[in-house]
């Protein structure tokens, strides 16, 4: 991965708008977050969540270490 400092104002658009059908359609207390990025070589990562930062941080850290373990 590269530059996760990258700032594309068509992405942070298009992420919102597909960040507001998510939380629209998701039942009462359900968090979600959703990673994009793009390929290749010096790509760069982005994320949107209805769920603040440590709650995001800790539960992708669960999924995670349930999925090497």
């Amino acid at each position: 991965m590269g530059n996760f400092e990258v700032e594309n104002n068509e992405i942070k658009n298009i992420m919102q708008k597909i960040g507001k059908i998510i939380a629209m359609a998701l039942p009462k207390g359900w968090g979600f977050t959703l990673l994009i990025w793009s390929k290749g070589e010096g790509g760069s990562m982005f994320y949107i969540s209805n769920g603040n930062r440590q709650d995001v941080i800790a539960s992708m850290r669960e999924f995670i270490e349930k999925q090497i373990s």
